[in-house]
């Protein structure tokens, strides 16, 4: 939008105060012609795909975004003002919750944040300053900075965002978040209503709604709830009112990384050209390159020198392939092997080290007998 229009929108809102003085600065503002207040934020560029996901969903969960103008350098955001006051807040003036009051909040959540996933955004920033009871006792999930699209075909992601304490593991930098990033963070807000603790004990997952907690905040994503509806379900059968949503389908077994990937072209499922980043393509186009030229001489040998070529061919691939199938999780070996399916980068990292070191020995081995 030209500055005339960036203009206009400024003319129609009157500051009241600055909320926030940060790079994304966030302003208290009243609309001079209907009185209504809104907040006003200052984003990056690159949240447009998402706000505009984000505008066009009708959720009472959800506050409003009303305006979103692009400039050259931003996009300034005016969004629904939430008369009210954060979880954060109340558990610190209240302490723990009653049960009723937890499955009341937890209801409104799962249900906001079912939306959200209905349109394949992960929130990835769930914690109580986020989390806002209005005046009329209607939750709003607050605050998009930190969401995302989920992409099947990536592996992790390329910004690690959230807050430490209620983010999952995955967002920094084990793996790509998903749906069940949203669920982990779920379970931790759950327990400290609890509890009035954030930190999970698992001796203390002592009530129905304690292990409900405790199995929405698994380190690994594969043993949480898979999906916030089967969250909302396990939810609902703490009490005699319906879920707040049916699933589409019924639940089914987890689906793999694999299985959730999308169509793509053949040469999108090869390492290196997977993401299409240039960076990554160009090294592995050279790679790929020398590894062609290798193999091609090991072919003219053969011919050339019969049992040799053979063998200096087995050698080549012996060494190379574990190596290979090992660095670039092809396939997504990495969710069959112990260690290498760890989402703790240490016990990833030596996982990688002992399978190169098998590796290295097998060759030995092999070497031994051939030479």
């Amino acid at each position: 939008m030209g500055n005339l229009t960036v203009a206009f929108l400024e003319d129609q809102y009157q500051i009241l105060d600055i909320l926030s003085d940060n790079e994304k600065k966030v302003e208290l503002v009243k609309n001079k012609l209907t009185g209504q207040f809104a907040v006003k934020k200052h984003l990056p560029l690159n949240y447009l795909p998402i706000l505009e996901k984000i505008k066009q969903i009708s959720s009472q969960y959800l506050p409003k975004i009303e305006v979103i103008c692009q400039t050259d350098t931003d996009l300034i955001v005016y969004e629904e003002f939430i008369h009210g006051t954060d979880l954060a807040k109340e558990l610190t003036s209240v302490g723990p919750f009653p049960e009723s009051r937890v499955l009341k909040v937890m209801t409104m959540l799962t249900a906001a944040l079912g939306e959200l996933h209905d349109q394949g955004i992960i929130h990835r920033d769930i914690k109580p300053s986020n989390i806002m009871i209005s005046a009329d006792g209607i939750l709003k999930l607050i605050d998009f900075d930190a969401s995302r699209k989920y992409q099947a075909q990536k592996e992790r992601d390329t910004i690690n965002l959230g807050t430490i304490g209620y983010a999952a593991p995955e967002q920094f930098g084990f793996a790509q978040t998903d749906m069940r990033s949203d669920v982990y963070s779920c379970g931790i807000v759950m327990w400290e209503m609890l509890t009035g603790q954030s930190l999970i004990d698992s001796e203390a997952a002592n009530t129905p709604l304690k292990k409900i907690a405790f199995k929405a905040a698994a380190f690994d994503p594969a043993q949480r709830y898979q999906t916030i509806t089967q969250l909302q379900m396990a939810l609902a059968e703490q009490t005699t009112r319906p879920p707040v949503r049916q699933p589409k389908t019924p639940p089914a077994k987890a689906t793999t990384i694999a299985e959730a990937e999308p169509n793509r072209l053949w040469y999108q499922h090869i390492p290196g050209f997977r993401t299409m980043k240039p960076w990554k393509i160009i090294p592995a186009s050279l790679f790929y390159a020398v590894v062609i030229f290798y193999i091609s001489g090991c072919i003219v040998e053969i011919f050339t020198k019969g049992p040799i070529g053979i063998i200096t061919l087995l050698d080549f691939v012996i060494l190379l392939l574990p190596f290979y199938i090992i660095l670039t999780n092809i396939g997504h070996v990495w969710q069959k092997f112990p260690l290498l399916k760890s989402s703790n980068l240490l016990l990833k990292i030596t996982g990688i080290f002992l399978y190169a070191l098998l590796t290295f020995i097998l060759f030995g081995i092999w070497a031994m007998f051939t030479k």
